[in-house]
């Protein structure tokens, strides 16, 4: 995969069997060897050599399964940490430190004192795997590695070791038989990756740019959505406590093991937050409130030992909040508050503001009897079908039965998207017979509160066989290559963007898409059709108003036999689009729209057996006329297979010379 920052500052991300690898300038990303050592990186039977810096009623601690586990209760700081000795002639060096989220996210962070992160910014690791680049620099011969959490619910730590010497491999969960199906769209340091039958994935650069040196591969987590349909049956699902790490019990067998990972909600009728407030700038989670007349009334109560000024805030949205007029409270109270605000939705939280707290600990809780509150949860471990273990994402109202509940949309069971784009300022997400956008320019988020044209967009393609989507192309409109049609994603007018009240999907061609991923060529783009032998260009038609597909093979018919398996476009010094076959030549267009040309030729790979298994391309350094093309070949020297990577020379490298 090609990693494009900026056109100066680009990388390859290269994917084998359980395995990722990166290349900067054309060199695999390798680390030296230092004498440095981590105590007990792998918390072999216990957590010996890491100290607990957690602030009180929080832990850093050992747990079965060899992690260091931090428990916190969503405010106090639960912190595992330890000091590690450099040497004099190691301090210049670079370090690699692996590392291992078994359940994230955990914050991370390294510096020359206890709680500094000078050296690596404090950052935020999701599950996944993880190897960052640590130069602690000249005189400093102590640094402090730090994890820390203020989630309330347990996250665990799996493995913080030093690298050996070499090459820097990442452990992936992609086999070989995978990679065909990778998809993949960047947004600044994060690629995000789709892949059937996969949890969708995030590959992130951290460091100083250009060439940052540490990389990692993780979960992409959404905590609130998107839910499938209300439960209609009689079965109720009810909770063991509203906040942490709990079960869910289920009247009838309902969960099954394919369920961990996935997201599942709660309404229920009473709706009820709390949480124990002992620092300035924290409040509750919200209640929402809905209906008329005396059926709005709040009820609030703080207690406690504290020296601080409570607050009451309101919002319309759940994320721009303001002071209730004459509610704040500097000492212990329970009363209730009704607003007049009848028929509308309306949210509120307490809270003590920036500048307002003194010291102490004050239990604040908003109780909505009339109203309900969707508590989300995200299932951990599966014991039967009466029952799992969950994490609270969103604190849950009630402890009683319910039967309003919710299953998520992606999971194990469900399954999960297969291709994504980034477009209009969303993250989309197509697959399973469905196309998601996430909020507006929060590519993190689905929550269905969120109302108005920022709002999630969460559709049914719901014509034809869906379940995979090949490929998404971001052109004027969204484009989805399903398997037996490619269909156009539009607003009511061409130049207006996308919002869940103005969203439709039509069929644009009926060709049907092939497993290759496509690609984009200014307002136009390329697939594979499913016969995976012939290329389409898709393009808008000015005179239907729709984009419409156009066989660019269709003079030479014969040459995508026996099959195309990979596709990458090159821009200069012209546009060229390379077609990797499967018996490891490369059919290659070259096209220029204003000359009206297209010229189709074969490309083959000699010596010791040569055969091209991938294509990749990466910007041209500034100033240069010429892209960089890189093709994956298979080679047999001395009865061994090999892979190289290797690279096209430029055009201005192979002129004669007089």
């Amino acid at each position: 995969m090609g990693f494009v920052f900026a056109t100066d500052d680009t990388a390859l991300v290269e994917f084998t069997d359980s395995i990722m690898r990166v290349w900067i300038d054309d060199a695999l990303l390798t680390r030296v060897s230092v004498s440095t050592t981590i105590t007990n990186g792998s918390f072999n039977g216990n957590i010996t050599g890491w100290t607990d810096g957690s602030d009180t009623g929080a832990t850093a601690a050992w747990e079965a399964g060899d992690y260091m586990t931090l428990t916190s209760d969503g405010l106090l700081h639960a912190v595992g940490y330890q000091a590690i000795t450099v040497s004099a002639t190691d301090q210049t060096k670079e370090h690699g430190i692996k590392i291992v989220i078994a359940r994230g996210p955990v914050t991370f962070k390294v510096g020359t004192t206890l709680g500094g992160d000078n050296i690596v910014s404090e950052t935020s690791l999701d599950t996944g795997s993880f190897s960052f680049g640590v130069t602690p620099g000249n005189g400093n011969a102590t640094i402090y590695l730090q994890f820390s959490s203020t989630a309330a619910y347990k996250v665990r730590v799996e493995d913080c070791t030093m690298e050996s010497a070499g090459v820097v491999t990442i452990t992936s969960p992609y086999q070989d038989t995978d990679l065909d199906a990778l998809r993949e769209d960047q947004s600044a340091d994060t690629l995000f990756i789709a892949c059937s039958g996969y949890q969708q994935r995030k590959v992130e650069r951290r460091g100083t740019r250009p060439g940052a040196r540490s990389w990692g591969i993780s979960l992409y987590v959404v905590d609130d959505g998107p839910f499938g349909s209300q439960n209609v049956g009689p079965t109720t699902v009810v909770a063991s406590a509203l906040t942490g790490d709990i079960t869910l019990s289920a009247s009838h067998s309902l969960f099954k093991s394919t369920h961990v990972g996935g997201l599942f909600l709660l309404t229920n009728q009473v709706a009820g937050v709390s949480s124990a407030i002992a620092a300035q700038n924290t409040f509750t989670s919200s209640v929402k409130v809905t209906g008329s007349g005396v059926g709005r009334s709040v009820t609030i109560t703080l207690t406690g030992t504290w020296a601080a000024t409570v607050v009451l805030q309101g919002s319309s949205d759940n994320s721009t909040w303001s002071n209730v007029p004459g509610y704040t409270w500097n000492g212990n109270v329970t009363g209730p508050y009704l607003d007049v605000l009848d028929a509308q939705t309306r949210y509120y939280r307490l809270g003590v503001e920036t500048g307002a707290y003194t010291s102490g600990s004050v239990n604040a809780s908003l109780t909505f009897t009339s109203g309900s509150l969707d508590g989300i949860v995200r299932i951990t471990e599966y014991t039967s079908g009466f029952q799992v273990s969950a994490q609270v994402l969103s604190d849950i109202g009630s402890t009683n039965t319910t039967a309003i509940w919710r299953i998520g949309t992606w999971s194990d069971r469900n399954g999960w998207p297969t291709s994504v784009l980034l477009q209009e300022g969303r993250l989309w997400w197509a697959g399973k017979n469905g196309l998601f956008g996430s909020i507006s320019d929060s590519y993190f988020s689905m929550d269905e509160d969120v109302t108005g044209d920022a709002g999630p967009i969460n559709r049914t393609i719901g014509s034809g066989p869906v379940d995979t989507i090949n490929w998404i192309m971001g052109l004027q409109r969204i484009i989805l290559g399903a398997q037996g049609a490619e269909f156009a994603v539009k607003s009511s007018a061409f130049d207006t963007p996308l919002t869940p009240t103005d969203f439709t999907i039509k069929k644009a061609s009926t060709q049907g898409s092939g497993s290759v991923d496509c690609e984009n060529i200014d307002q136009r783009g390329v697939f594979v059709d499913r016969s995976g032998t012939k290329v389409f260009e898709v393009v808008f038609d000015i005179q239907t108003y729709e984009y419409s597909a156009n066989d660019i093979t269709a003079i030479v018919p014969e040459l995508g036999v026996p099959g195309i398996v990979r596709m990458a476009v090159q821009r200069k010094p012209d546009t060229r689009v390379h077609c990797v076959r499967s018996n490891g030549t490369v059919m290659m267009s070259v096209t220029d729209k204003v000359e009206d040309v297209l010229c189709w030729l074969n490309i083959t790979s000699e010596g010791a057996g040569g055969l091209i298994e991938d294509v990749v391309v990466l910007p041209g350094a500034v100033g240069s006329t010429e892209d960089q093309v890189y093709y994956v070949v298979k080679r047999t020297i001395g009865g061994a297979t090999k892979r190289y990577l290797e690279k096209w020379a430029k055009e201005t490298e192979c002129r004669g010379t007089y």
